[in-house]
């Protein structure tokens, strides 16, 4: 699990308990299961971008919300880290996504 998850989970956390949501409810708003759900808020798991989707709009929050995350201080030197081992763990599925997401961004 990384730094980046383990903050992007509290971040969730907060923003699901700050609105009075149980995970139950987030479950079912997001349409995804209750284990999923709670390895997020964990850190250990990883949503996919539809997931996220799925979260933010249950929470009736933007996607930039869910990736405001206090605390977290992401350096260039951390960025590139974590997108490297990113790259060099995915499957070759996984890496073209990525090559075609980050295609939009640069």
């Amino acid at each position: 699990m990384s730094d980046f998850q383990k903050a992007f989970g509290k971040n969730l956390r907060e923003l699901r308990k700050s609105r009075a949501i149980t995970q139950e409810t987030l479950a079912e708003k997001s349409e995804l299961s209750l284990q999923h759900i709670g390895a997020i808020e964990r850190g250990v798991g990883n949503p996919s971008l539809n997931s996220v989707e799925r979260i933010a709009n249950a929470l009736d929050v933007s996607i930039n919300e869910l990736f405001t995350l206090d605390g977290f201080n992401l350096t260039p030197e951390k960025i590139k880290k974590e997108l490297f081992n990113r790259i060099a763990l995915a499957s070759d599925e996984k890496l073209l996504n990525f090559y075609m997401v980050s295609r939009f961004i640069v």
